[in-house]
């Protein structure tokens, strides 16, 4: 019982060192590809504002990720990819809420995932929204890349 208990925390303790090496690519990497944003699982919340779901969803989704991504190239078959996986649009709270998640892109295997989100703003629906994207982009430039990089890279 005990060598088995010994056997286990050793992989643990493995399976954390190699996580930690995964993760040390996003701090070491010069640069990471624009995935966009990902409204698979998105809720929109509140009835005002979100009249037309079909127009939201054949529209906006659309309009918002090609805004983003006529700044960033998407084409790399390796390297640091990042996405932001939509939670919700809310409305009433007016937040919009992701998941920032930094992944290897030969391998898809995610590296790091943190739960963020942007207040809204600017004139039209479009663009009241898409505020909440650069938003999160300008916090992570300025604050959370620094936060990640001391609470993961070790």
């Amino acid at each position: 019982m005990k060598k088995l208990m010994l056997i286990f925390i050793c992989l643990i303790i493995s399976s954390h060192a190699l996580k930690s090496q995964e993760v040390n690519k996003i701090f070491t990497s010069k640069e990471a590809i624009w995935y966009g944003l990902d409204f698979s699982k998105v809720k929109l919340i509140g009835s005002e504002g979100f009249t037309d779901a079909l127009k939201i969803k054949n529209v906006f989704f659309s309009s918002w990720n090609n805004l983003i991504i006529n700044e960033y190239n998407s084409k790399e078959k390796e390297g640091l990819g990042i996405v932001f996986i939509m939670e919700s649009l809310d409305k009433p709270k007016r937040t919009a809420t992701m998941w920032v998640t930094f992944f290897d892109i030969a391998s898809k295997t995610v590296l790091l995932t943190e739960k963020m989100s942007g207040k809204p703003g600017g004139a039209g629906f479009r663009n009241y929204w898409a505020r909440t994207y650069y938003n999160v982009m300008a916090k992570i430039k300025k604050t959370e890349y620094l936060k990640w990089e001391k609470e993961y890279n070790k």
